[in-house]
C-alpha cells in the first residue's frame, strides 16, 4: 500500500476498534451501569436491540471466531515450517545451492504434519473449562507477543541501516490491476485481523469480578481502562514493525519478516533470534486459538445443557491426576464436542490450501470472468504466494 495509504488504514482500523469497544464495554450492563450483566455478545445483543437480531449477530461473531481459530493454526503452521527450513539452509548450504542452481526448490517442508502437532496441543488445552483459568496463559501471550515483535523491530532497524536497498515508495507497489487489489485486498483482512479481541470483549469483560456499589473503579470503567491501554501499545507496536519493515525491505516487504528462506523472503540470519521469534509466535497462537475458542464451547455447552439438563454424557466428570493431586476435570460431552472442534478448524486449512492454492481452475477462472484482460500468466504464482502467507 505504500507510505502513504498503509499507515492511515491501520490507524482508521485502531480507531474503529477502539470506539466499538468502548460501546461495548457499555453494553456489558443494561441498562448502562445498573442493570443485569450481559455475560456475552449476543446476551447483549438480544437485551439492547431484541430476539430478532441475536441469531443474526451470534452467527457473526461464532463464525467469525472459526475463521479466526484457522488464520491461528495456519500461522503457527507457516512459524513451524519457518523453524525446520531455517534449519535445512543452514545445516546443508551445499545441497541447498546444487538444487537451486538446477532451478529446484530447496528445502521443501510440508505444513500438515506441523498442523496435526498444533491440534493435538489444542485438543488438550481445550478442557480447560472456563475462560477465567486461562489468566495465566493470557500473560505468556502477552509477554510472547512483545517479544517476538520485539524481536522484530530489532531486526528491521538493522537492516533498516545498511545501505543500498529501496524505501520503498509512496504508492506500494507496481504491478498489474489484479494482483494490485489481491495484495490491497489481503492488507485489510490483515488489518482486519489484528484486533481480534474485541469480538470477545464482553466475554472478557465477565471474567472481573463484580465491582461493589460505591466502590471505583467499576469492572466497566476498568475494561475501558484496559482497552485503551491495550488498543494503545498494539497499535504503537504495529505502525513501528510495518513502518520499519517496509523500510528494511522497501516494495518487495514479504507479509511475514519471519518466512526464512535462501532467497532472502524475510529475516534469515541470526538464526536463533530468528527461532525464538518463530517460536514465541507459536506460543501466541496456542493461547490465542484457546482465548477465543473458550466463549464458542461455552455457547455450544450451555445450549446442550438446556436442552438436555443433567445427564451421564453431559455432567459426570473424570478427574485426571498426576501424583495424586486433581490436574484436570473432564466430561465426555465436553471432550468429544471440544476434540471434534479442534479437528474441523485443523482440517478446514487442508480444504483451504486445496481449493484456494493447489486448485488454479477457480481462481483463474473467476479472473477471467470479473475482470477480462487484467489476467496474466503470472496470475497463478503471485496469488499462490499471498495465499500461502
Amino acid at each position: 500500500m505504500g507510505w502513504v495509504a498503509g499507515p492511515v488504514l491501520l490507524l482508521a482500523f485502531a480507531a474503529v476498534t477502539w470506539y466499538t469497544s468502548l460501546l461495548l464495554t457499555d453494553a456489558h450492563r443494561h441498562p448502562k451501569g445498573s442493570g443485569p450483566r450481559n455475560r456475552t455478545y449476543p446476551e447483549a445483543v438480544q437485551a439492547i436491540l431484541g430476539s430478532k437480531w441475536w441469531w443474526f449477530c451470534a452467527s457473526v461473531q461464532y463464525t467469525k471466531i472459526v475463521v479466526i481459530n484457522v488464520g491461528d493454526t495456519i500461522t503457527a503452521g507457516i512459524s513451524m515450517v519457518a523453524v525446520r527450513r531455517a534449519h535445512c539452509f543452514h545445516s546443508q548450504p551445499q545441497e541447498v545451492a546444487i538444487i537451486e542452481a538446477n532451478g529446484g526448490i530447496a528445502c521443501q517442508v510440508s505444513n500438515s504434519p506441523f498442523m496435526l502437532m498444533f491440534g493435538a496441543f489444542q485438543i488438550i488445552l481445550s478442557q480447560i473449562p472456563h475462560l477465567d483459568d486461562f489468566w495465566l496463559m493470557s500473560v505468556v501471550v502477552a509477554l510472547v507477543s512483545f517479544a517476538y515483535t520485539s524481536i522484530g523491530l530489532g531486526l528491521s532497524i538493522g537492516k533498516t541501516s545498511e545501505s543500498g536497498h529501496s524505501f520503498g515508495s509512496l504508492g506500494g507497489r507496481q504491478e498489474a490491476p489484479v494482483n494490485k487489489v489481491w495484495a490491497i485486498l489481503t492488507g485489510l483482512g490483515s488489518f482486519a485481523f489484528a484486533y481480534e479481541f474485541s469480538i470477545v470483549l464482553l466475554e472478557i469483560q465477565d471474567t472481573l469480578k463484580p465491582t461493589p456499589s460505591g466502590c471505583r473503579p467499576t469492572e466497566g470503567k476498568q475494561m475501558k481502562q484496559a482497552t485503551n491501554f491495550a488498543i494503545l501499545v498494539t497499535t504503537a507496536f504495529y505502525l513501528s514493525l510495518g513502518c520499519l519493515g517496509y523500510s528494511a525491505f522497501g516494495d518487495q516487504a514479504p507479509i511475514n519478516l519471519l518466512n526464512v528462506g535462501s532467497s532472502g523472503e524475510g529475516f534469515v540470519k541470526p538464526q536463533w533470534l530468528v527461532d525464538c521469534a518463530n517460536v514465541f509466535v507459536i506460543i501466541n497462537m496456542l493461547g490465542g486459538y484457546q482465548v477465543l475458542a473458550q466463549p464458542w464451547f461455552a455457547f455450544v455447552e450451555n445450549a446442550v445443557y438446556r436442552r438436555f439438563g443433567r445427564t451421564h454424557f453431559t455432567h459426570t466428570e473424570l478427574v485426571v491426576s498426576i501424583r495424586g493431586t486433581p490436574w484436570l476435570r473432564l466430561t465426555l460431552f465436553r471432550l468429544v464436542w471440544r476434540t471434534a472442534y479442534v479437528c474441523l478448524t485443523t482440517c478446514e486449512y487442508r480444504w483451504i490450501m486445496k481449493a484456494g492454492v493447489h486448485d488454479w481452475q477457480l481462481p483463474e477462472k473467476l479472473c477471467s470472468f470479473c475482470m477480462p484482460g487484467w489476467c496474466f500468466d503470472e496470475t497463478k504464482s503471485i496469488l499462490a504466494d499471498n495465499m500461502l502467507k
